[in-house]
């Protein structure tokens, strides 16, 4: 509920990006050592993470600038205030999962070990970005006056935008009305995922079953969890009603997860990573 973390003179360090960064600081960090432990080099961990979370960052914010195209068209210069939040975290996943290949096959490393190692530091990178989603006010629940909390209006964060341009509150309002804390939800969520996988790991497995699991488990929960957000009607998708673009995207994901551990999966007993 902090949207600025510190100020000096004219220079702002926003909680949404600080924790954003901390995410892909924290995760790319971690790859490295796994894949030391494994015999593998780190630097390309390294620059897959940098180059890759470049990838992440464009694709996530194009598609959040498209689902909202009437409004940036008026305003193009919004199209690149990532401070202020505005990113479709699909999206991201999407092209970085592009690039990754591509990058991977370049450096003729094992695709699918390569996958596996870097896949814990995914939810847990999620976690922590969640908590710059939470501090900023954005990607927020639905109203509940009964496990729901309310922001201060100091800094006008997007909940507090939201329920002024609804008419909920007025604009001298000095908090929000509660809304459903869903961040924090996520970023339990990824915990949870994260613990899974570290599990799975001490089991028998075949090259690419950890990160597809991640992909699967990632998509069933945020599929949940879209039920309790608050969405804007751009982001519904009439032909999928009431299903979010989100939601849709994440039924996508848990098919094509499934089909590629079907696929994946040794034809006799697996053996390990």
């Amino acid at each position: 509920m902090f949207p600025v973390v510190a100020q000096w003179n004219s220079f702002t360090l926003h909680s949404y990006g600080f924790f954003v960064a901390a995410a892909f600081l924290v995760g790319i960090l971690w790859a490295m050592r796994r894949a030391r432990q494994v015999g593998l080099p780190a630097f390309p961990f390294l620059e897959m993470g940098v180059y890759g979370g470049v990838a992440c960052i464009v694709g996530a914010r194009l598609l959040y600038v498209l689902t909202d195209w009437p409004h940036f068209s008026k305003v193009p210069g919004e199209i690149f205030r990532l401070w202020d939040g505005g990113l479709t975290l699909y999206g991201g996943v999407i092209t970085a999962l592009l690039f990754i290949l591509f990058f991977i096959r370049g450096l003729h490393l094992p695709l699918w070990k390569s996958l596996d190692i870097y896949a814990p530091s995914l939810p847990l990178g999620l976690a922590i970005g969640r908590l710059g989603c939470f501090f900023n006010g954005c990607c927020y629940g639905l109203r509940s006056d009964t496990l729901g909390l309310s922001y201060p209006s100091a800094h006008q964060p997007p909940v507090f935008l939201q329920q002024v341009r609804e008419g909920l509150i007025p604009m001298d309002s000095p908090r929000t009305l509660p809304v459903l804390p869903t961040q924090l939800f996520s970023a339990a969520a990824d915990l949870g995922i994260l613990l899974v996988l570290l599990w799975l790991e001490q089991k028998p497995r075949f090259p690419g079953f950890i990160f597809w699991t991640f992909i699967l488990l990632y998509a069933l929960v945020r599929g949940v969890i879209e039920f309790f957000r608050y969405h804007e009607p751009r982001e519904m998708i009439p032909a999928f009603s009431p299903l979010s673009l989100p939601q849709v995207i994440s039924i996508a994901f848990i098919l094509s997860s499934a089909v590629m551990l079907l696929m994946l999966k040794p034809k006799t007993h697996g053996g390990s990573l």
